[in-house]
């Protein structure tokens, strides 16, 4: 990604969240107490979602699988996309 798509990514999720994600000064970046909430949670949901991949990929459901979100694309992981391609539907 290039750095004006990183700030462009960044805004976008400022906007959502309503409020600053980092604090940047000359001694560099550090998350704002909402940036700390989101990537908390971010990092539940991805959790969830490898337990998901990992169940379905055990064998234990039967059918395919639809995953949907809202406002979450911005959150979307190269390993989401990876595992869409591997198991189509």
């Amino acid at each position: 990604m290039t750095q004006p798509s990183v700030t462009a990514l960044l805004q976008r999720v400022e906007g959502l969240v309503g409020g600053r994600l980092f604090e940047r000064s000359h001694a560099g970046v550090t998350p704002t107490p909402v940036g700390r909430r989101l990537l908390r949670r971010a990092r539940q949901v991805l959790l969830e979602y490898d337990g998901l991949v990992e169940e379905v990929r055990a064998g234990s459901r039967q059918g395919p699988v639809r995953l949907g979100a809202s406002h979450m694309d911005c959150l979307t992981t190269p390993s989401a996309a990876s595992t869409t391609r591997s198991t189509p539907t």
